[in-house]
């Protein structure tokens, strides 16, 4: 990839939701291009976020990045349930 891969770039594309439904025969030079999933150990993450419900780390490999999200389940009427 030759872009500058900002914070704002991996928000947007994370947002979209597309990676949930991913077009792994395209690519391109210049947008963010899941290529599958899979599972990967990062042994130490460069960095970590929690924003709304989502928990994310980032980490980079010789030739890839490796964007990580976690959905935080609340459930609000927990206290409800228990007492």
């Amino acid at each position: 990839m030759n872009g500058d891969l900002s914070e704002k770039a991996i928000k947007d594309y994370v947002k979209t939701g597309l990676w949930m439904e991913i077009d792994t025969t395209a690519l391109s030079d210049n947008i963010l291009v899941a290529k599958g999933f899979g599972t990967q150990n990062v042994g130490s993450p460069v960095a970590a976020a929690i924003q709304g419900n989502y928990a994310y780390t980032a980490n980079y490999l010789t030739n890839s990045l490796v964007i990580m999200i976690l959905l935080i389940i609340i459930i609000q009427y927990s206290k409800a349930i228990f007492q």
